[in-house]
């Protein structure tokens, strides 16, 4: 069996599920401060104050979590306490993964059952797939549940 193609990428260019970037960006009004094919290096720009969802270029999830980290210190230094929304894979022996949990903040997981299928591919991808809410709170995991994909679009605020 040929696995080359599930542990390698030839492009970060896979948009979010329609529905659940909808349900983000459109319902909920948050910022997705990286959006498909943006030609703006928005890991320099902080965006307090405002609620984010953020699907990041798989191969650059650590410079994502580090910007994350910004934000909400930033916010807690402003007293903003608005939620980020980060959909990765589900690979929690990375080191991205393991600093997101030690970061100091409250911390949801919602493991998503099943494999998502990305942009206008006709296959699922070769992964499991997390959605991680973050904000200013105490800290620690508050919540860990694993939901079906249309369970994601009835997350809220």
């Amino acid at each position: 069996m040929d696995l080359k193609g599930c542990y390698s990428h030839n492009s970060d260019d896979w948009a979010t599920p329609e529905d659940i970037y909808n349900h983000f960006v459109k319902e909920l009004r948050c910022i997705d401060p990286c959006p498909l094919h943006s030609k703006v290096n928005t890991l320099t720009n902080i965006f307090l104050g405002n609620k984010l969802y953020i699907n990041p270029p798989y191969s650059r999830i650590d410079s994502w979590v580090t910007f994350i980290e910004n934000n909400l210190n930033m916010n807690k230094l402003y007293g903003y306490a608005c939620p980020i929304f980060l959909l990765i894979p589900s690979r929690t022996d990375t080191k991205y993964f393991h600093k997101l949990m030690h970061l100091s903040c409250s911390i949801e997981l919602y493991f998503i059952k099943g494999r998502l299928k990305f942009g206008n591919s006709k296959n699922s991808a070769p992964f499991p797939s997390v959605l991680i809410k973050l904000y200013n709170g105490n800290i620690g995991i508050k919540k860990t549940m694993f939901i079906d994909r249309d369970e994601v679009l009835l997350l809220t605020i």
